[in-house]
């Protein structure tokens, strides 16, 4: 008969379990650590991403607003990396609490592995030194006296007893290493007890930062309908300033247009004046020529008065010439009243010459002065249409603008919505952590409980041990 145990049994499959069950662990907590450390690192990136595109707002966002998002970016920046560091020191801790399990667990199996087979094993040669195979009982028992037999007994019930001892030591160890694995999973669960509250306090912030989040993009998605306003008003103003633009150009024309008619008027004017100075000149001339004819219409009266007097003299003989020098007396005096008349006309005609040529000269003036003010309108609308020009390109430019904003705005609402779905995920994913440890701080209770009874079993063992040898002595 053969009580050794396989290699298998007695010592490999401990250490093969133990090896499984801590390559199991470490590989999925290893997968668990990467997979959260790579949501964390994205939730990093999107905060960036968003950082980014709101330093790219610039002047779009007030003060209030740029404040309460890059607040909100800070926190979050603190919940990822204080969750990344309590994530750390979590699954460093499970580890290290699993591997001392898992090795204090292997070196018991195979200490009181090997401390409980080997007696068998001696017993076991014992037996078969004393009744070897191949032989009956009888025969076995002829080969030995009872003397030897009973020697043999003796010492195989010392081995016994020896053994016996030797599982009470290994008990007491056992109670001993047990109630260290207690209170060393009894600190675990509390541990994992504090890692569940602590992913309450990172959930309730990250929960926190979700609904910022969600204040911010409602604000954004109101900055990006008011924006979309003050555009539709940006082209309103510029129709209107284009249609302001049309109609001073229609007014340059018709300045330039009345500024070459007045300068007609006045070249008209001048040649106007000239013509009135030259009549003016005739009429001087003439009151000249007038003057010559009154000097011989008196020199005929007294030529007549003298051919009267001669035709008295004369007697019968210049009766006839006394009526000729009297009809050409009478004819200068006809000719000096006419030349009066003329001469009165001539002067009357000078007096409104020369009025008309100072009316001329003052209209001249006036016009003068209108071509002037029209050409320093003129220069004045030319600025005004420059001017209007420069407002429409810049109206332009800040339409422009704005819809570039808008595209910036509406990124911003995208990558906004992209971070609240890694933060929903990254809840989600602090949830399952939270779940864990409240299922491992179960299991951990459960094992305090477990290695309780397997310290009264022990107990109760060790008591019987005690009980046995005190028969024994």
């Amino acid at each position: 008969m053969k009580l050794s145990p396989s290699p298998v049994s007695g010592r490999a499959l401990p250490t093969l379990l133990a090896g499984i069950l801590f390559a199991s662990v470490i590989v999925s907590g290893g997968a668990g650590f990467l997979w959260m450390s790579r949501l964390v690192d994205e939730t990093g990136r999107q905060a960036e991403v968003i950082r980014l595109s709101v330093e790219a707002l610039d002047g779009s966002v007030d003060a209030q607003g740029r404040g309460r998002m890059n607040d909100a970016l800070a926190a979050q920046a603190a919940a990822c990396a204080q969750g990344r560091a309590k994530i750390i020191a979590s699954f460093a801790l499970m580890a290290g609490g699993l591997v001392a399990l898992i090795a204090l667990a292997a070196f018991l199996g195979r200490r009181h592995a090997r401390t409980i087979i080997r007696p068998l094993v001696e017993i076991d040669k014992l037996i078969d030194a004393y009744f070897p195979s191949g032989k009956s009982g009888e025969e076995e028992k002829g080969d030995f006296s009872p003397m030897r037999i009973a020697a043999k007994l003796d010492e195989f019930i010392t081995f016994t007893l020896t053994a016996i001892k030797e599982l009470k030591d290994t008990t007491g160890k056992l109670l001993e290493s047990v109630d260290t694995m207690s209170q060393v999973l009894d600190s675990l669960s509390k541990q994992a007890s504090k890692q569940s509250e602590a992913a309450d306090g990172d959930l309730a912030t990250i929960q926190r930062i979700s609904a910022m989040i969600v204040e911010i993009s409602e604000g954004a998605d109101e900055q990006q309908i008011n924006l979309g306003i003050l555009i539709v008003r940006i082209l309103d103003f510029t129709k209107i300033i284009q249609s302001i633009n049309t109609d001073l150009k229609q007014q340059i024309v018709l300045i330039n247009r009345i500024s070459e008619v007045s300068g007609a008027g006045k070249s008209y004017l001048d040649q106007l004046s000239g013509n009135m100075e030259k009549i003016n000149t005739s009429s001087r001339q003439m009151t000249e020529i007038l003057e010559l004819i009154n000097d011989i219409s008196d020199r005929i009266n007294l030529l007549s008065l003298n051919a009267a007097i001669e035709s008295a003299r004369a007697g019968e003989h210049g009766r006839g010439f006394a009526v000729v020098a009297d009809e050409i007396s009478k004819l200068a005096d006809q000719t000096a009243r006419s030349i009066k008349d003329i001469d009165s006309l001539i002067k009357r005609n000078s007096v409104e010459i020369a009025d008309s040529m100072d009316n001329a000269a003052n209209t001249v003036k006036t016009i003068a002065t209108m071509v002037e003010g029209v050409g320093t309108i003129r220069e004045m609308m030319d600025k005004s249409y420059t001017r209007i020009e420069a407002q429409i390109q810049n109206n332009y430019m800040v339409t422009q603008e704005s819809k570039e904003i808008g595209e910036r705005g509406r990124e911003v609402n995208f990558a906004i919505a992209r971070h609240k779905e890694e933060l929903d995920l990254l809840v989600s994913s602090i949830s399952n952590i939270k779940e864990s440890s409240q299922y491992f701080s179960y299991l951990t209770g459960r094992i305090v409980n477990n290695s309780q009874d397997l310290i009264s079993s022990a107990s109760t063992l060790k008591g019987t041990i005690d009980s046995f040898l005190k028969i024994k002595s």
